[in-house]
């Protein structure tokens, strides 16, 4: 399987999955691959624990709050996703 793109939306357990995206990328088996990161929506006032670690690496970072792009520049802010 070589996807296109991953779309994490936030446990801890996606973390893995995300890693294996990234190797597959360092490694040239899926070079194009695209890692997106949706944050929770209950993180108001900073990022999971996940979400500081996905934040380093994902092509892609989203918050539900608009607050959180301050803090980290790289996220993307575009709305709420229920």
């Amino acid at each position: 399987i070589r996807p296109d793109i991953i779309i994490c939306n936030g446990p801890g357990t996606c973390i893995p999955i995300l890693c294996v995206g990234l190797l597959s990328r360092v490694l040239w088996i899926s070079p194009n691959i695209k890692l997106i990161f949706l944050e929770s929506f209950c993180r108001v006032d900073d990022l999971s624990m996940s979400g500081k670690i996905a934040y380093r690496f994902v092509n892609l970072f989203i918050v539900q709050w608009p607050q959180l792009t301050k803090q980290y520049p790289l996220a993307k802010y575009i709305g709420r996703i229920f």
